[in-house]
């Protein structure tokens, strides 16, 4: 809603218009300040800016010490998460092998067959709940690279038949 008044000033007059409607300042300042109902408030100090003046909230959001150090202080600690999730999210090649190898260990100890690591069942587990699992070989890259590592197993489980 913009108003127009005529303001005198000395001898001459002079026409301003004056934006009072809250909804204008959130687009013209977008991600720094919000509306609620009929009043305007920065969204980092949490304090009520007079929105029927633009110099007001562009000058508080350039000049005050208060949002300029809180700014600064939240823009440090969404650095220091961002660090953080990164190196939590991160496998190393060390654990990467020991979880293939297990993976691969464990289907020989219980005689099923590494192919079936190929089906879309069995991809889509993988790529849901396992962290990294999307990168997973196949099954004949399993047999190539890690079954020649396997420990020996009792003679009574060499005997039988070992799908691969």
């Amino acid at each position: 809603i913009l108003v127009s008044c005529v303001v005198k000033v000395g001898s001459r007059k002079r026409e301003k218009t004056i934006c009072s409607c809250t909804k204008q300042r959130t687009k013209d300042f977008p991600g720094e300040v919000f509306a609620d109902g009929r009043k305007l408030f920065c969204k980092i100090c949490n304090i009520v800016l007079n929105h029927h003046r633009k110099l007001i909230i562009s000058s508080h959001l350039t000049k005050s010490q208060k949002y300029l150090k809180r700014k600064a202080a939240l823009q440090g600690e969404s650095q220091k998460n961002r660090i953080l999730l990164a190196s939590f999210n991160t496998t190393t090649i060390a654990q990467y092998e020991h979880w293939m190898l297990s993976m691969t260990e464990s289907c020989a100890a219980e005689n099923i067959s590494l192919s079936k690591m190929d089906h879309p069942f069995i991809c889509k587990l993988l790529n849901t709940q396992v962290k990294n699992g999307g990168a997973s070989p196949r099954g004949y890259q399993l047999q190539d690279a890690y079954l020649t590592d396997t420990p020996k197993w009792p003679p009574q489980r060499l005997n039988s038949q070992l799908w691969v």
